[in-house]
């Protein structure tokens, strides 16, 4: 499992997205990966980290999923 691991499996919506959020904020240009435990968490999560310019990969993993989240493109 990756150092920069968020798990979040077991929160509901927003609470995903908000801990995704700050994880972005502290781990900065370094790739990361969330666990998320519903479709929506997986979604929104997903479309928060696209939308910052991350390359973001899916993976099912038992009942939920990890979402991969690359390295951030530099300003």
């Amino acid at each position: 499992m990756s150092e920069n691991f968020v798990d979040t499996r077991g929160y509901s919506c927003p609470e995903p997205l908000l801990m995704t959020r700050d994880a972005a904020r502290r781990f900065g240009n370094q790739p990361f990966t969330v666990a998320v435990s519903s479709p929506t968490a997986r979604d929104n999560v997903s479309d928060f980290l696209e939308d910052s310019g991350r390359k973001v990969t899916v993976e099912t993993e038992g009942s939920g999923w990890l979402i991969k989240a690359a390295s951030a493109p530099r300003a």
